[in-house]
């Protein structure tokens, strides 16, 4: 029996440039914005106060979002390792 080592690739995570880290934060940021100005300060508010968005309106602040995280993601690289496993051949 003849031992033989193979290395395969393990891909660990992805890594992001540092202008993509700080997109990934700015569209953090903009989704916790929409969070506030979405939500009622006070109980009364909830029951009384109306939020009026057109439809395009949300369509095209969602529709941005995916972009903005598209473009980032493909920014991001595989971090990876070789890892050398024993393989027996018969």
């Amino acid at each position: 029996m003849n031992n033989k080592i193979e290395s395969i690739i393990d891909i660990t995570g992805y890594t992001l440039s540092a202008d993509s880290h700080d997109e990934l934060l700015a569209i953090r940021d903009m989704l916790f914005l929409m969070a506030q100005i979405t939500y009622a300060l006070t109980q009364e508010g909830e029951n009384s106060a109306f939020l009026s968005i057109r439809r395009s309106q949300m369509g095209k602040f969602f529709e941005q979002i995916g972009l903005q995280i598209d473009d980032v993601m493909a920014t991001a690289k595989p971090t990876a390792k070789v890892v050398d496993v024993p393989s027996h051949v018969h």
